[in-house]
C-alpha cells in the first residue's frame, strides 16, 4: 500500500541561462503477507488499469544545449 508520495524540485527554468536543478522524491510504502491466508487469494478485488498513455514528464525541462566553437 502507498502511504505516501512526495517530490520536490528547483524553481521554475524561465531561461535556457539556468542550470537545472535534480529533483527529489519520496515514497513511503507498506507491505503485508500473512502466508496462511494463501486459500483467500481468489477472493482478492481485481484491478483494470488502463495501459500507459505515453504521457510526457510535467515537470518541464530544456532540451541539453551545445555551443559552436569558433
Amino acid at each position: 500500500m502507498v502511504e505516501n508520495i512526495s517530490y520536490s524540485g528547483g524553481q521554475e527554468i524561465t531561461s535556457l541561462a539556468q542550470n537545472r536543478q535534480p529533483l527529489s522524491y519520496s515514497l513511503t510504502i507498506s507491505t503485508f503477507y500473512m502466508p496462511g491466508l494463501a486459500d483467500l487469494q481468489a477472493e482478492l478485488p481485481k484491478i483494470d488499469t488502463p495501459a500507459p498513455a505515453n504521457k510526457e514528464n510535467p515537470l518541464s525541462t530544456f532540451s541539453d544545449t551545445t555551443t559552436a566553437s569558433k
